[in-house]
């Protein structure tokens, strides 16, 4: 399927599903929104919905770009910041529109305020929730961009356990893991998290100066940012001698994901598959060690809907591109935590990645 057919489908699908159930028209004003509904790549830009007309409004710096990207799918208008929310305040009133939706979790305050000042509608609509609902069931385009993500992924961590031995900061391994990924057209999805011995234990680690060292479990969580797409990986592995508890440590977690992976399938609840790992987990003697979700769902974003936690009512549906990543986190000791991204699908799941999961020791 062309570009232009993919995006006249999703506008079409919004009208369909969104505007005629509640609302004349929607500004989108988040870039990962404006993307999806225009293929524009680019900011200060917003995109108007109706029920008969899709408009771009940028300024000078964008409007070439924003006509070969876009011009086929929705009328590109010129206007600068200035004057751009009277511009599309007359779009509003050509279309009669009188309720607007609005991407309320993108905005702050004063843009809401800027909004609600500026244009002549009767009522305006949080759609956040609405949009993030249409984004989750990914497209076989979609997946095909994040796979390719993923398989970099792959590619670049292979590359990397080559460069990694004592003696290397954490920072060092961050500097060529950017290499990497630049050398394959890529940049990061997010802040790799990159966390020697007690380092480890923190789930969400900052970047240090921190040296590794004989007996470091490592943490790697990384992901590559490929056409707008994001992908997700996390592996761990032990430098130099390791004892037998952090051996211990990390089969339960490699286990753990691996029955999670073979339970994940469309119809599943999101809480009830976190609950496989957890109680694998808790039986196996590290009940409080594990204190984040079993994952997330990624795309435009690297943490987007559903959420795999223990509150989660989410049923996950087939096309729903999410991670798989139990963990195990010892106080001020060592943390473990392995993560795959994959794709539901009715009678399991697709794994983009394939990286070997058994212990690696460097």
């Amino acid at each position: 399927m062309t570009k232009l057919k993919v995006i006249k489908n999703r506008i079409e699908k919004f009208i369909n599903n969104i505007l005629k159930q509640s609302i004349d028209g929607a500004l989108l004003t988040c870039d990962e929104s404006v993307f999806y509904f225009s293929g524009f790549k680019g900011d200060s830009t917003q995109v108007l919905i109706t029920k008969d007309k899709s408009y771009l409004f940028t300024d000078f710096r964008y409007v070439e770009q924003a006509e070969k990207q876009s011009a086929d799918i929705l009328t590109v208008v010129e206007t600068g910041r200035v004057e751009r929310n009277k511009t599309i305040d007359e779009r509003l009133k050509k279309h009669k529109i009188e309720s607007l939706g609005l991407e309320n979790d993108h905005l702050v305050v004063s843009q809401f305020e800027t909004y609600k000042n500026d244009l002549s509608v009767k009522k305006l609509t949080n759609i956040s929730e609405e949009i993030k609902f249409l984004r989750a069931i990914k497209t076989s385009d979609e997946l095909a961009i994040i796979r390719k993500a993923a398989e970099i992924n792959d590619d670049v961590f292979l590359q990397l356990i080559k460069q990694i031995k004592t003696g290397i900061s954490e920072k060092d391994i961050y500097s060529e893991l950017t290499y990497l990924f630049n050398k394959r057209g890529c940049s990061h999805a997010f802040t790799p998290i990159i966390a020697g011995g007690p380092n480890s234990a923190l789930p969400h680690a900052p970047l240090t100066d921190r040296k590794i060292k004989n007996g470091d479990f490592l943490t790697i969580d990384f992901g590559a940012k490929l056409d707008a797409y994001c992908s997700d990986c996390t592996r761990t592995i032990g430098i130099g001698g390791l004892d037998s508890e952090q051996k211990k440590v990390y089969y339960i977690v490699k286990n753990a994901q691996e029955i999670s992976l073979n339970a994940a399938k469309a119809g599943i609840k999101a809480k009830d598959l976190d609950e496989v790992a957890r109680n694998f987990i808790s039986e196996n003697g590290y009940k409080d060690c594990f204190g984040h979700g079993l994952g997330h769902g990624v795309g435009l974003f690297i943490h987007e809907y559903p959420t795999l936690n223990p509150n989660t009512e989410t049923v996950l549906k087939e096309g729903m591109v999410v991670t798989i990543e139990p963990g195990i986190y010892i106080k001020g000791k060592y943390g473990v935590r392995i993560e795959d991204t994959v794709v539901i699908e009715n009678d399991g799941i697709t794994n983009f990645n394939s990286l070997y999961k058994d212990l690696i020791i460097i």
